[in-house]
């Protein structure tokens, strides 16, 4: 009697849904939507322990947090699926696992630059994008932002797109500073680009960004405004959010 019911406590409980191996670390499926069958999806990795003492390709660390999706991502997707222009080219900064890239791709985006420092969230992307059949749209390349800003062929360069996406990327005050760096460069030099910014209350590094772009752009009434809140009409957008108000579907 006690084996089987420690047989039926097996079957009972909730076990991860592995999907694969990316270089050989667990992971697991991310829908935007949990209960839609043909949701746009990306991978994460499944414990942090899977990545302990695991390195990149250029022999840093991998960053577990560059491999999770986080609430910011989750409404910069959804805000993709509702305004994005399917003509346009994106390109998302400090990607992680890259969903709003993905579903962007999903939506019919004509090209799209998955970028982030950490070459295994770029590996997540690659797998995601080979999945759904998204390979020939979605082209990841690694980008620090915390760099001088450049466009060009070189290996740091900034790709040319339509839309730029910043989801909660303000980690520290120099990628912050960075951010607001590339955009400066962005709106003085791609013609027609628009940025989104997408950041949760609770960084206190997005300020540092707020700053650097009301004295670039000369406003003193820039401001974080709710997605609601969206007009099509500007360039910069900055969208503010709660977390804990973030849908899950």
């Amino acid at each position: 009697m006690i084996l089987q019911m420690n047989l039926l406590l097996i079957f009972l409980l909730p076990i991860p849904l592995y999907s694969l191996k990316v270089s050989g670390i667990k992971v697991h499926q991310v829908p935007l939507r949990q209960n839609d069958n043909d949701s746009p999806f990306c991978y994460a990795v499944s414990s942090a322990l899977d990545v302990m003492g695991q390195r990149n390709s250029n022999s840093k660390p991998i960053n577990f947090l560059a491999s999770q999706v986080w609430p910011s991502a989750r409404v910069a997707a959804s805000a993709l699926e509702a305004h994005m222009d399917p003509s346009w080219t994106v390109c998302e900064f400090g990607c992680g696992p890259a969903l709003p890239s993905l579903v962007a791709a999903r939506s019919g985006a004509k090209k799209v630059y998955a970028t982030d420092l950490d070459s295994f969230a770029l590996q997540l992307v690659d797998h995601a994008s080979r999945v759904q059949n998204l390979e020939g749209i979605v082209r990841t390349k690694l980008i620090d932002i915390t760099k001088p800003p450049n466009f060009g062929e070189s290996d740091n360069s900034i790709p040319t797109a339509d839309l730029y996406i910043f989801s909660d990327v303000f980690e520290s005050p120099d990628v912050a500073r960075g951010a607001a760096e590339a955009s400066c460069a962005i709106l003085q030099q791609v013609e027609h680009s628009r940025i989104w910014v997408f950041a949760q209350s609770d960084r206190a590094s997005r300020e540092d960004y707020l700053k650097a772009m009301k004295g670039f752009l000369d406003d003193s009434q820039l401001a974080w405004a709710p997605l609601e809140q969206y007009d099509s009409r500007r360039r910069l957008c900055l969208f503010d959010l709660d977390e804990t108000m973030v849908s899950y579907g």
